[in-house]
């Protein structure tokens, strides 16, 4: 019997190593590669979302597909997995050969199917995959198709010529995150308006130089995260059609604008609102220890750990810092960007029929925020205002506040694509269509400690008071996400950031003045009481330059 049991127990092992050959990599070579015809090579960038959940992903679409005995060959995870690297791996890859699937970063269907160096490099899943349903860990179709599950999200950078070359696989929140501990302190509630946000920021500098706590932290080393809540600033102002105006040079009717209507988005109030608004929040006088020099890393480890309080980032900063500051993870929150207060006194202040001072216009807006973000639709909220605060507010206003609470940097973006050179296309698009199911999605969610545009709200670790505001953030029934690149006529243009810079082949025609950066607005930023103290050196380049080129004709008209 002992015998028999030792001869069983070396067999089962045996039989381990066997199948684990042939999952890393059975008749392949050094480099991982598995040439086993009902195995996948799937490769994903090492980055904010980790990389556990990829493991989880082909355990699960394996058993699913047990049956059939497709397998999903995990290859090692890569920093540096950026578009122009997956573009020359496949192209350099044998047909029939070399990775399956990518999750990458950073592509688009354009550039990867009319790639003027390489070709077409993605397969076309429009068919496959897109208007397919997914299937689930029981190797079922779920009632939706993918298409009809990403319907609520811009999904233009997967499309070319009307055709679908990958998917997203993650669903990325912009906002603030905050060290709450310290907030509680002192008896702060998270600020919903920015006149809120200085204002404790104000009372935190009181003690900054004896507790070494300061109310803010970013890098400006490569601008991680410093500017990234510029744009909805500036959208919560404006709203979303003078937002949309701003990122394509286009009108309504989708043609595109004359240069000189080009300058005038730069002059908009809700751009200087959101340049205001940045240069108070990136202010050197009140940033914690070396923003100036530090790594993104280095930031957030300051709000993890309470040396800082408010951070522009995203949704995943939970995960990146899950082991490193696990035993910090209870004193953080993400929380949407605080509201402009100058919307407020749009809305109610001077000059309107409430003709509120701004503190009263920042309370009514501070209480509108606070009912839309549980979720209420606008005469809900009305009527809970105008309960609380004694006032007749019109509808229309406080339908406004609701949508523009709504904003939120991010959704979604390409990241999920077959090569256009591989030998297992069917298999490959059934493991896409498994990443999109709802099980695909737990998975997604619960390995990366952030939400997937396949479930949005599914996100099991509900103890984290992140995970929570994540998830009311993208339950908010006025909801729309804010694509942060240029569109349309812009994107033709070549001016893909928010401001322009030095060689931007935009038309010369600019050279007119844009009244927000004339000399008497510098002036203004110069001396006004907001930018008295020297602001984050990345913003004000940002201005300089925008100002510089806009005025000095340096650029040259490429788009007749």
């Amino acid at each position: 019997m002992k015998k028999s049991r030792l001869f069983k127990l070396c067999a089962a092992f045996l039989a381990l190593i066997m199948s684990f050959a042939v999952v890393t990599g059975c008749g392949g070579g050094g480099d991982g590669l598995s040439n086993d015809p009902l195995t996948i090579n799937v490769k994903i960038r090492k980055a904010g979302y980790g990389v556990t959940y990829i493991d989880k992903l082909a355990q699960a679409f394996e058993t699913a597909f047990a049956e059939e005995g497709y397998k999903v060959n995990v290859l090692a995870p890569r920093e540096d997995l950026l578009s122009d690297n997956i573009y020359r791996e496949i192209y350099s890859a044998k047909q029939g050969g070399g990775v399956d699937v990518y999750f990458g970063s950073d592509i688009t269907a354009e550039k990867a199917v009319n790639n003027p160096d390489y070709g077409q490099l993605f397969a076309d899943i429009t068919e496959s995959v897109y208007n397919k349903k997914p299937i689930n860990a029981q190797g079922e179709e779920e009632t939706m198709t993918v298409a009809q599950k990403l319907s609520q999200f811009d999904t233009s950078p997967c499309v070319y010529n009307q055709k679908v070359y990958g998917l997203p696989f993650a669903l990325s929140v912009g906002g603030f995150a905050v060290n709450t501990a310290i907030l509680s302190d002192y008896d702060f509630e998270t600020p919903r308006t920015t006149k809120e946000l200085f204002m404790q920021a104000d009372e935190i500098m009181k003690d900054a130089y004896e507790t070494d706590v300061f109310p803010f932290t970013f890098s400006l080393s490569g601008n991680d995260y410093t500017l990234s809540t510029l744009p909805t600033w500036f959208a919560q102002y404006g709203g979303y059609e003078e937002f949309t105006s701003f990122w394509s040079f286009e009108k309504q009717d989708s043609t595109k604008m004359s240069n000189a209507e080009i300058a005038q988005v730069f002059g908009t109030d809700a751009v200087q609102v959101a340049l205001q608004t940045a240069f108070h929040f990136f202010d050197s006088t009140m940033e914690a220890y070396n923003s100036a020099t530090q790594s993104y890393s280095m930031a957030q480890n300051q709000i993890m750990r309470g040396t800082a309080v408010f951070m522009s980032n995203g949704s995943w900063m939970l995960n990146e810092e899950f082991e490193r500051n696990k035993n910090y993870i209870g004193n953080v929150s993400f929380i949407n960007a605080p509201m402009v207060s100058e919307l407020g006194v749009l809305l109610f202040g001077a000059g309107t029929s409430y003709n509120f001072n701004d503190d009263k216009c920042d309370q009514v807006l501070s209480t509108i925020i606070k009912y839309c973000d549980q979720g209420l639709l606008a005469s809900q909220v009305k009527t809970a205002v105008d309960q609380e605060l004694s006032l007749n507010l019109n509808i229309d206003d406080v339908t406004t506040v609701c949508e523009r609470r709504g904003y939120v940097k991010g959704g979604t973006s390409m990241g999920l694509v077959i090569s256009q050179k591989s030998g297992k296309k069917e298999i490959a698009e059934k493991f896409l269509r498994f990443c999109a199911s709802e099980d695909g999605a737990r998975i997604f969610a619960q390995e990366s400690r952030t939400n997937s545009p396949y479930a949005p709200t599914i996100n099991p670790n509900t103890n984290y008071a992140w995970c929570n505001n994540v998830n009311s953030i993208i339950s908010n029934p006025y909801l729309k996400y804010l694509r942060i690149d240029a569109t349309g006529y812009r994107e033709r243009m070549g001016l893909d950031t928010m401001f322009p810079s030095l060689g931007s082949p935009i038309a010369n025609k600019l050279q007119g003045k844009v009244s927000k950066y004339d000399p008497d607005t510098l002036e203004i930023i110069a001396t006004d009481e907001v930018f008295k103290q020297k602001a984050a050196q990345a913003v004000l380049n940002a201005v300089t330059e925008a100002t510089n080129n806009l005025t000095s004709g340096i650029w040259k008209e490429i788009i007749k």
